[in-house]
């Protein structure tokens, strides 16, 4: 198992990286701090092309990648919409849809990269197979196999930035359990030590039958918990948030938590989490939305085999 991401390599899922490989690109990410902060633009990848690719609607991801490779210095083709592009067309009167295969072999010799969203779980997979180029799965679909991996790595590089470590930190999956997000932070958060994760949600998104939740494929430490209160005073983060009343998170409902409780989600919030949670000390999802810009520059660079170690 590569314990550096390596030029040429595509990012498709975390369930197979090692915690070694994670941490490489956080240190690359470290190194990217000051040019995003600073508003610069640097040449590392002056002569590269990443095709931005999203067949559903994107703020966070989409502008973050386009924002990183751009602070490299590199370039950006691609569109913000499949509705725009062939992929989509069956939906326009008059055009025929594109495969995805046809498709990742245009775009194979328009680009370097691809940095792909979509709406089929296993697209980026697919991708993979045709395109030579590597590919980065942006977020496939919604289902149980459905994944974010540069999500999941950009939301466990604010937990370390922000908490000093992973190791022995308690998690709580808020309103969710099962997203994509939560998938790729989970593959991840599994490669580190001594991890307790909760789950608090409505029933219907527990894991029936159980054995197929992938936490306990993944020998994840975990439990469902039936209220916030129930384990406030022991976690270390809350991530998410949901649309029933119990599952929105409130800043009452953040009384006797740990001091150095850290509050993420991956936004939109829609109403999982009330804007007075916003003026908490505890508050992260926006530094962690930042966090994606320095976490995707490390990504790109590394791919190119460009990357400042």
């Amino acid at each position: 198992m590569s314990t550096m991401l390596c030029k040429g390599e595509d990012v498709l899922s975390l369930i197979d990286w090692s915690r070694e490989k994670i941490e490489s690109v956080f240190k690359v990410a470290e190194k990217m701090e000051p040019i995003v902060r600073n508003r610069e633009i640097v040449p590392i990848l002056a002569n590269k092309i990443l095709a931005v690719v999203f067949y559903h609607p994107s703020t966070r991801t989409r502008t973050s990648f386009q924002s990183a490779m751009e602070r490299l210095g590199g370039h950006v083709v691609g569109w913000e919409s499949a509705y725009s592009s062939r992929a989509r067309g069956k939906d326009v009167k008059g055009l025929e849809e594109e495969s995805d295969k046809d498709t990742a072999l245009m775009l194979n010799n328009y680009a370097d990269a691809i940095a792909l969203r979509h709406d089929h779980e296993g697209a980026a997979k697919e991708f993979a197979k045709w395109a030579d180029i590597p590919v980065l799965n942006a977020g496939d679909g919604y289902g149980l196999t459905s994944e974010h991996p540069t999500q999941g790595l950009l939301d466990l590089y604010t937990i370390k930035k922000e908490q000093g470590k992973i190791d022995g930190l308690k998690v709580l999956h808020l309103g969710d359990a099962h997203s994509r997000t939560v998938h790729s932070l989970n593959f991840g958060l599994a490669k580190y030590d001594d991890i307790k994760v909760y789950i608090c949600c409505p029933q219907e998104m527990r894991f029936m039958p159980e054995e197929e939740n992938p936490l306990k494929q993944l020998s994840l430490d975990y439990e469902y918990v039936d209220d916030i209160k129930d384990v406030i005073k022991e976690v270390d983060v809350i991530s998410g948030g949901g649309k029933e009343e119990k599952y929105i998170l409130r800043a009452s409902k953040l009384k006797g938590c740990k001091d150095n409780l850290i509050v993420m989600h991956p936004l939109p919030r829609g109403v999982g989490i009330a804007e007075d949670v916003d003026d908490t000390k505890y508050a992260r999802y926006y530094q962690q939305a930042w966090n994606g810009v320095p976490i995707r520059m490390a990504l790109l660079s590394l791919i190119f085999g460009n990357a400042p170690i």
